[in-house]
């Protein structure tokens, strides 16, 4: 879970006088009281030994009653030289204005970033445009290239030490899916959910790598970290295959080549292909909706994608995905409740499909609250959100049908 905190935050410090670790506290404008920092690792150059604090002049209250008052973990980028679009008029009359008139309706200004990671409550994020800064002490030492160098070790370890804690929570997670839900999950199900969890974690690991070390040696990423991941969970090595199991696959591989070649023979009938091209009806419909929200103008050009109108467009965006992978299969095969050797993996596409449609609600709860847009939108939008999460729903009761 990401939190971005900004608003909320009246006021803080940051302390990185002593190496390798940053310390300090917020205070919310919730009234939830002081909320402690200790992190390990270092800020940018910038910042790097010294002591800053910092006031919000725009502060407000916001829903934050569920954030943990000590803040324990990984010091990602803190820097008070990020660069970021600042608006000069308010969001909705931006969002209004043609594309001469919002580029006149904006500044680049620097603005105070602090990030870091908590095992327990995820990533936390602090955009602070227009905060005032003051520098308190320091520098006291200047970091070095050595000391980058570390910094960079440390915050591979730090980083593999929260992801490995967030196997064992993703595990849970997948598990106890039915306690939140107050759903019977079997146990086909559940190992799945596991398993997809076990996946997640594993793009996770290599998706961050290919960002710092680019996607040249994507192959040798990906060992590595198949090989991390199989090291911290007790699984064995792979074992090469036996003659049986080779003899299989080819076998297997000239099936499929077969049924390949019979499926283009069969391309050639109109009929066939209008019958294969039809996406499942729900999928149609997250799909269209997905793309009506893009084409409506809305979305803030230069926002983070954890914007509100971001989160719902790209929630209906990614359900629908995760819908096509669920239910468009099941379809051309013409049957559902899909099998019983099938549910498991159509649960999984399904659960996912949910997950993000209520992110996409959750991020219509933001929107209500800072009054975007218009009212008649956010009750349209709210329906169809409800409509398609209430549906996904049924799919995925009428799913679990097939394993019990």
């Amino acid at each position: 879970m990401a939190w971005r905190i900004s608003e909320q935050v009246i006021s803080g410090e940051i302390d990185n006088r002593t190496k390798g670790r940053v310390t300090g506290f917020l205070e919310l404008a919730n009234g939830s009281g002081r909320i402690v920092l200790d992190l390990e690792g270092n800020a940018h150059p910038d910042l790097a030994g010294s002591l800053i604090r910092f006031t919000n002049p725009r502060a407000q209250p916001g829903p934050l009653e569920e954030f943990p008052p000590e803040q324990r973990g990984l010091a990602g980028d803190m820097t008070a030289s990020h660069r970021v679009k600042d608006l000069l008029v308010p969001v909705e009359t931006f969002l209004k204005m043609d594309e001469e008139a919002r580029s006149k309706a904006y500044r680049w200004a620097n603005c105070l970033y602090l990030e870091w990671y908590r095992h327990l409550n995820g990533r936390v994020v602090i955009e602070g445009i227009g905060y005032e800064v003051e520098w308190v002490e320091g520098p006291l030492w200047q970091i070095t290239e050595e000391d980058l160098r570390e910094q960079a070790e440390r915050g591979q370890k730090g980083l593999a030490d929260f992801f490995g804690n967030a196997t064992a929570a993703l595990e849970k997670e997948a598990i106890l899916q039915s306690d939140d839900d107050r759903e019977e999950v079997p146990p086909e199900e559940a190992a799945m959910d596991a398993e997809a969890a076990r996946m997640d974690l594993l793009n996770d690991r290599i998706g961050h790598r290919m960002e710092k070390e680019g996607t040249d040696d994507w192959k040798r990423i990906y060992e590595e970290e198949s090989a991390r991941l199989r090291r911290e969970r007790g699984e064995p090595e792979p074992l090469p295959p036996t003659p049986e199991e080779e003899a299989t696959q080819r076998e297997w591989i000239e099936e499929v080549n077969a049924a390949g070649q019979e499926a283009l023979e069969e391309g050639a009938a109109e009929s066939w292909k209008e019958e294969q091209s039809k996406d499942h009806p729900l999928v149609t419909e997250c799909r269209e909706f997905a793309v009506e929200l893009r084409e409506e103008g809305f979305l803030p050009e230069g926002m983070s994608v954890e914007h509100p109108l971001w989160e719902i467009a790209d929630g209906v965006l990614f359900a629908s995905g995760k819908l096509a992978g669920a239910l468009n299969g099941c379809m051309r095969d013409g049957e559902w409740p899909p099998h019983e050797l099938m549910a498991p993996s159509v649960l999984v596409f399904l659960k996912k499909a949910r997950r993000y449609l209520r992110d996409a609600l959750r991020g219509l709860d933001s929107a209500d609250e800072e009054k975007l847009v218009t009212p008649e939108w956010r009750a349209t939008t709210r329906a169809r959100l409800t409509r398609l999460l209430l549906s996904t729903q049924q799919h995925i009761l009428e799913a679990r049908q097939s394993l019990q």
